[in-house]
């Protein structure tokens, strides 16, 4: 499809893959133009790289990586065609990454301050998003001065992802396809990806540390029950026995839940848990709370579910 951004241009932009048709282009601009807008350009074009003006033919320039509905977006801002962006042009939170993409590429961020206002509406327009949206719109955030405005999407960063058993970077899931997170070379702020890989292993660490205490509390010769011997009118062997009861039944309600739950064992080291953090809290809280306590009276506390 070709699209004269300057009917007069001295320039073809060949924009796109050609094995997507839908977003392959052909843009005629000026090369001026995008020489004033853009110090990128000014030395791709007019330096001594392969894409400056050739002495015979055609000048054209390919762009195989970029996205062509973005680009022209950007085209069209600095060729001051605004007639060709009505009021009622919204561009989706996508195409709003992808333009932030281009304008950080060839240094040209200027040139959509006065969009910026309208953009932000549409980032705070949109709910329900899939989870590598959710990626796109903490850089677009950042990127448009809102920063950590959307802190929700931030926590989904560190509670949804696992471990790609091949790559080791983090990826989300989902019924469709595993979007790996660690692959964005556009993610908020530099090192954004080590914060959320971090928070994610002292998350899971603390959860393990707290499950394992619950046991060896219970598992050594000092009872963990929270029933004060206090309030019974001697030290007999009758509250003895109920104490360590109470230990027994919780220990034998963890290690059913494990059964059920984790192929009977539980690693120690975040390290060693590649699942998604939500679902390991799932887990333990599923086993928590299905531990049965009802035959002890006033023994509902005791349980590490309580905590």
């Amino acid at each position: 499809m070709n699209v004269n951004i300057d009917e007069d241009g001295d320039l073809l932009l060949r924009v796109g893959s050609e094995l997507e048709e839908s977003e392959h282009r052909l843009f005629r601009v000026c090369s001026s133009a995008l020489r004033r807008a853009s110090p990128v350009w000014k030395k791709m074009l007019f330096g001594l790289w392969a894409e400056a003006k050739p002495k015979e033919g055609q000048w054209v320039v390919s762009l195989p990586d970029d996205p062509s509905t973005a680009l022209e977006v950007i085209l069209d801002i600095i060729h001051a065609r605004f007639q060709c962006l009505p009021n009622t042009f919204t561009p989706s939170l996508t195409q709003i990454y992808q333009i932030l993409i281009l304008v950080d590429k060839y240094d040209v961020v200027h040139v959509i301050r006065p969009c910026v206002k309208e953009w932000t509406k549409t980032l705070e327009s949109v709910t329900k998003i899939p989870a590598s949206d959710r990626a796109a719109r903490i850089h677009v955030a950042w990127e448009l001065g809102n920063h950590w405005r959307y802190p929700k999407d931030l926590i989904a960063a560190v509670f949804r992802p696992c471990v790609d058993g091949r790559s080791g970077g983090l990826v989300y899931e989902s019924s469709k396809t595993n979007f790996a997170l660690i692959n964005r070379d556009h993610f908020g702020p530099p090192d954004l990806i080590e914060v959320i890989q971090q928070a994610r292993l002292n998350m899971i660490q603390r959860a393990l540390d707290f499950f394992h205490k619950q046991i060896s509390l219970r598992a050594g010769n000092n009872s963990a029950c929270s029933v004060s011997v206090k309030k019974k009118r001697q030290l007999d062997s009758d509250s003895v026995s109920e104490r360590k009861r109470c230990d027994m039944l919780i220990l034998s309600g963890i290690y059913r839940g494990l059964m059920e739950s984790s192929n009977g064992s539980l690693s120690e080291n975040a390290s060693d848990i590649s699942g998604r953090p939500e679902m390991l809290l799932g887990v333990l809280n599923n086993i928590f709370h299905k531990i049965e306590l009802d035959c002890l009276e006033g023994h509902a506390d005791c349980s590490p579910a309580a905590e």
